[in-house]
């Protein structure tokens, strides 16, 4: 997709005005998380059996399938007998779910159980065999609360040519109800259904593979809905329209873009993210915009395959001369910082998960496929750790001196001093009983170290900070051309004691690219707004390490 950048600029002050009112209620953002799903998505027994060694890799959860069990003893699906007028009970649900309460993990902790709007079976007319689908969907909410899962993940997609639930044109009785009789009463189940959900789990997290982006091509600046009538998921707009009539405020939506798969570069993610939360808001009611700015939220779906595809598949993500996994990070970044909350992961050809006895699933890892895959995600989500991570398996610190033990004159050998010149009140000094450099009473200054790189090239760096009284202190990166000049304000790392711990020595990591144009990269100890002696920071063991491509 390409945007005019009009669009692009206003649509981002929206966000910028939205996310300065979280801040300036102190409310924190949502940490960032992955989602597993793909074709070797576990069940509830194996959810249970190999979580140990799923945890391994760096998701913040999975989508799974919770299997029921008849009265006969036969087994079925869940996800895909949602849509029809077979009734559940709660009893068949009672192994799978006995697996879910027996399973927790500090690390996996946002998972979601399956349901596709499948098989299409009820018409959407049928009050009898609509209660018995609400029904279903306050039992699978009853059960994700019950076996500690975060919500429902519904897949909205037409996996059958003959059966789509969401598309006007292939309703039964068409020819005897219009495009609106059929959306009003579609959003009346969406009502019934969310109310069902929202009995058994207030808080529940309904995570769709897309909602109402999938409709984007039929979106109407002006607000009509004329063009969902020949849409293959018009009717899913009135579905999800009623979903929030129903809500509460404690509900969350997501709405996962699985247009996302074959996006590659920054723009497509943060214009992604702009039609979620604005354009989509002209799909609902009036009445249910303020609810819908409030509780959707902008996702992405992550298509693995295109990263491990030959050159000339439909679904390829590639650079000449570039690693693909590198192509894969730089995407995850960038979505990353275009996301509410969360990311999901999808992939086909290879697996995450151990293949469960008498599994067909590829023998291959995503490891093994795309090296680098792990990190790539853990740097994703978690830079610091990443950092950490990288920095433990370096050999050389490629700074000099960067332990701080070597001091001359006061100044840390190997290092140069800034201050502000216009408040130079600020004293640098070495403490080498503790191989450190402190900074007192510094409005605005640091210690740093140039050091010669390549555009391209991935860093990790890391530093132990503390600091008493009041002021900001912070690890930073900057970057000089071959000039001398500074350049490239927009790739600045800026690593901050966010809650300090007065007199307790904490640690700053981080990671980053080198950017075009840069030749030096500054690591600097930065101390600013101290104004009393009592003001001090202390930075040592100052540690930077290349790493990959």
């Amino acid at each position: 997709m390409k945007w005019p950048c009009a669009l692009f600029v206003v649509g981002t002050a929206l966000l910028l005005i939205a996310w300065s009112s979280l801040a300036a209620d102190n409310a924190p953002l949502p940490r960032k998380k992955l989602i597993m799903s793909g074709w070797d998505q576990p069940d509830a027994a194996q959810f249970r059996r190999d979580i140990k060694e799923f945890e391994k890799y760096p998701f913040d959860g999975v989508i799974l399938t919770v299997p029921g069990k008849r009265n006969d003893g036969t087994s079925f699906s869940s996800y895909d007998n949602l849509f029809s007028a077979e009734p559940w009970n709660e009893a068949m649900f009672a192994s799978s779910l006995a697996d879910l309460k027996a399973t927790r993990s500090a690390q996996v902790t946002d998972n979601f159980v399956i349901l596709w709007s499948l098989p299409a079976s009820v018409d959407w007319f049928n009050d009898s065999g609509w209660a018995v689908i609400a029904e279903k969907f306050r039992i699978m909410a009853r059960v994700a609360k019950a076996g500690g899962l975060r919500g429902i993940l519904f897949d909205p997609e037409h996996y059958s040519p003959t059966k789509k639930a969401w598309q006007y044109s292939t309703q039964p009785n068409r020819g005897q109800r219009t495009f609106a009789e059929y959306f009003a009463k579609v959003r009346q189940r969406g009502q019934e259904t969310m109310r069902a959900m929202a009995a058994e789990y207030p808080d529940i997290t309904l995570f769709g593979y897309w909602l109402l982006s999938v409709n984007l091509r039929a979106f109407d600046p002006g607000g009509s809905l004329a063009g969902l009538e020949s849409e293959q998921h018009g009717l899913l707009v009135a579905f999800v329209d009623g979903w929030l009539d129903s809500a509460p405020a404690t509900v969350k939506l997501v709405d996962g873009q699985e247009a996302a798969y074959r996006w590659d570069g920054e723009a497509q993610f943060q214009a992604g993210a702009l039609r979620v939360k604005n354009d989509c808001q002209a799909f609902v009611t009036p009445a249910n915009r303020a609810k819908y700015r409030a509780q959707v939220q902008a996702s992405f779906g992550f298509y693995l395959d295109a990263y491990v595809n030959p050159p000339g598949s439909s679904y390829y993500l590639g650079r000449e001369g570039e690693p693909r996994v590198n192509r894969l990070e730089a995407n995850l970044d960038a979505a990353v910082r275009a996301a509410d909350e969360y990311l999901w992961i999808y992939g086909e050809k290879y697996r995450w998960w151990p293949v469960p006895p008498g599994g067909r699933q590829p023998a291959t890892n995503w490891t093994e496929a795309l090296p680098g895959i792990d990190l790539a995600l853990l740097r994703a989500k978690d830079p610091a750790g990443a950092a950490r991570r990288l920095l433990a398996s370096a050999g050389t610190n490629l700074l000099l001196n960067g332990d701080l033990s070597n001091a001359a004159d006061g100044t840390p050998a190997n290092w140069w001093v800034w201050q502000d010149e216009k408040q130079p009140t600020g004293r640098f000094t070495c403490e080498q009983s503790i191989s450190a450099v402190r900074l007192t009473r510094v409005s605005d200054g640091c210690f740093g170290q140039n050091l010669k790189v390549q555009p391209g090239e991935r860093y990790a760096l890391a530093a132990k900070a503390r600091q008493t009284g009041h002021g900001v202190v912070t690890l930073r990166i900057g970057w000089k051309s071959a000039a001398g000049k500074w350049t490239r304000n927009d790739a600045n790392v800026r690593l901050a004691l966010a809650d300090p711990k007065p007199g307790e020595w904490q640690e700053l990591a981080g990671s980053v690219r080198v950017p075009e144009g840069a030749a030096d990269l500054i690591v600097m100890l930065h101390a600013a707004g101290q104004a009393e002696d009592s003001d001090q920071a202390w930075f040592k063991d100052v540690r930077l390490a290349r790493f990959g491509q």
